[in-house]
């Protein structure tokens, strides 16, 4: 008995030491690689992807944007909206820039929504850990009569954390990239028969943001009756953002 009752005890010491020990997991939250802060601005060097249509050519507009908080706004429920604008000019052409687009950001405990154009994307979410995946289309409508469906059922995955990396001769000692979609159907090199890619990611760097961003959609149809040479589908498009400076 007194074998059984020593036994017990220490069995009884062990849970309770056990139940004292707690494992604390340290993510870098959302705002760690998405800082919103007044006199943001970020230069990038747009690369535009075009399909000419003449001898199935594809060439490649390069110009400079920048991004720039605007504003915010603040709604009944006490959300606040954040107002980046997007300008452009020439690479050659220093100091004339245009108004390209405006797109607004918002962000809530777990998730970091842009919306662009109408399309409201979830970018980040929380806890960034490698691996994670998320369904960061799931507000747009992707039925077929909108254009969109290639949008569809996207898995947004992140690569490694803080991994240190080189963009454009810059170092930036932590990123984390987003995976959004590398799809590719046939063989893109031979003309002779249908093919397509579909290629998207994101990287952002700690304090800073968003540097840079890859996207490519093409689609080639083969020589038929009506088009002997093949052609490029006119929804064919490609953008790069390459970070050349940040404040």
């Amino acid at each position: 008995m007194r074998l059984k009752a020593t036994a017990g005890i220490l069995l009884a010491l062990f849970f309770i030491g056990c139940q004292k020990q707690t494992i604390q997991l340290e993510f870098e939250t959302i705002e760690s690689y998405f800082p919103i802060k007044k006199g943001t601005a970020l230069t990038y060097r747009l690369d535009s992807t075009i399909y000419t249509g003449v001898n199935n050519a594809k060439s490649i507009n390069s110009y400079i944007v920048r991004d720039v908080l605007d504003s915010s706004i603040t709604d009944n429920l006490g959300k606040t909206t954040y107002i980046y604008k997007r300008s452009i000019r020439s690479k050659l052409d220093t100091t004339k820039w245009d108004l390209l687009l405006t797109y607004r950001v918002s962000m809530d405990s777990s998730k970091l929504y842009i919306t662009e154009n109408n399309l409201r994307f979830i970018k980040l979410v929380s806890p960034i850990r490698e691996g994670l995946s998320w369904k960061g289309n799931s507000f747009i409508n992707t039925n077929e009569n909108t254009g969109l469906a290639f949008y569809e059922n996207w898995d947004y995955t992140y690569g490694k954390p803080k991994d240190p990396l080189n963009i454009n001769n810059i170092p930036f000692v932590s990123t984390i990239t987003v995976l959004q979609k590398n799809d590719t159907i046939g063989n893109p090199i031979d003309r002779k028969l249908y093919s397509g890619i579909l290629i998207s990611k994101e990287v952002y760097a700690t304090n800073i943001g968003l540097v840079y961003k890859e996207f490519l959609k093409e689609t080639w149809q083969p020589a038929n009756s009506n088009n002997p040479n093949g052609y490029f589908e006119k929804d064919s498009y490609g953008i790069k953002l390459t970070i050349l400076s940040y404040k």
